[in-house]
């Protein structure tokens, strides 16, 4: 997936953010209606913009094809971290799915069943086990 990392400023001040599409997420910047509470940050740019009698202007830093939304996420990180602006970091210690992967993991009883990670007490109380045991 391609995804769009640009900076919307204004004077000093300055927005990090990624897309997928580019131009409605930009439409929907400048016009204040995304979704959810993330355009907090980028109406400090508007207002300030506002308020001054400047432009905003719009920099594409990068257009990187990646697998998936977490990824994206990383880089954005990383460019925020390296670039004066107001936003804030979100906490993404966690790749998505992690808790998914760890209970589909198998291991070996030592009865010599393979059993998932997320099982291996319920099995090991079963009369499959204590009988083999």
């Amino acid at each position: 997936m391609l995804f769009y990392f640009y900076r919307l400023f204004t004077g000093p001040k300055s927005y990090v953010g990624v897309s997928k599409n580019i131009i409605k997420r930009i439409k929907l910047h400048l016009l204040g209606f995304l979704p959810y509470n993330d355009n907090v940050r980028a109406s400090e740019i508007i207002e300030y913009s506002k308020q001054h009698g400047t432009d905003v202007c719009l920099q594409i830093i990068c257009v990187v094809d990646l697998p998936s939304r977490y990824e994206a996420e990383i880089l954005e990180e990383f460019i925020i971290n390296n670039i004066d602006c107001v936003n804030y970091i979100k906490n993404r210690v966690n790749p998505p799915n992690t808790k998914h992967h760890y209970l589909k993991e198998k291991v070996k009883c030592s009865c010599g069943c393979m059993i998932s990670k997320r099982h291996l007490s319920r099995h090991q109380r079963t009369m499959k086990h204590l009988n083999s045991c």
